[in-house]
């Protein structure tokens, strides 16, 4: 099994125009919790804000299917997002598979070396996806599903898109449990 790089140190100065745009967008999440009734258009909002937060060419988010013990994507941002919807991924062979069932963030920094990539996804869309992170969403403590944020603009995901990630998961996790 590969051996997971680890994520980029970055020193978070809290009033760079950087860090300010992220907790900007973060809390447009928060807000959007309580301006949205309809799910799919907050998951929408989420991935969006996930991409802009990791400034990255997409996003995405998984959830657990129990009826076929998978992965569903339900939302996804990026040029093919609309043929990834309803697209279902292992848990064994894939690396939300192993997000999910570890429940832990993994970051694979050349997906194309790592054998729990699920190529089939890429080879459905189109989509070439080269830089991998993930973390898993929690609900009362178990995952429930996985954000993926995919191929970084800026060279390499570093700490604080994780952070970030983590952020927007707890905010997906609870616009899923409402």
């Amino acid at each position: 099994m590969a051996h997971a790089p680890q994520l980029a140190e970055r020193r978070v100065v809290s009033d760079t125009p950087e860090t300010l745009d992220r907790l900007r967008r973060l809390l447009d999440v928060n807000l959007a919790l309580t301006a949205y009734g309809d799910t799919d258009r907050l998951l929408d909002v989420i991935v969006r804000t996930a991409t802009a937060v990791a400034d990255c060419e997409a996003a995405s988010i998984l959830l657990y299917d129990d009826r076929v013990g998978a992965l569903r994507f339900e939302a996804a941002s990026g040029s093919v997002a609309g043929s990834l919807v309803g697209m279902m991924v292992p848990i064994e062979g894939s690396l939300a598979g192993t997000i999910f069932a570890e429940d832990r963030v993994l970051y694979a920094s050349d997906v194309r070396s790592d054998e729990r990539h699920c190529r089939q996804v890429d080879a459905d869309t189109g989509f070439v996806t080269r830089t991998l992170l993930g973390v898993p969403m929690r609900l009362d403590g178990r995952p429930v599903g996985v954000i993926e944020v995919l191929n970084p603009r800026r060279g390499r995901f570093d700490r604080a898109d994780a952070e970030a990630l983590l952020v927007v998961a707890a905010q997906a996790a609870v616009a899923i449990r409402n």
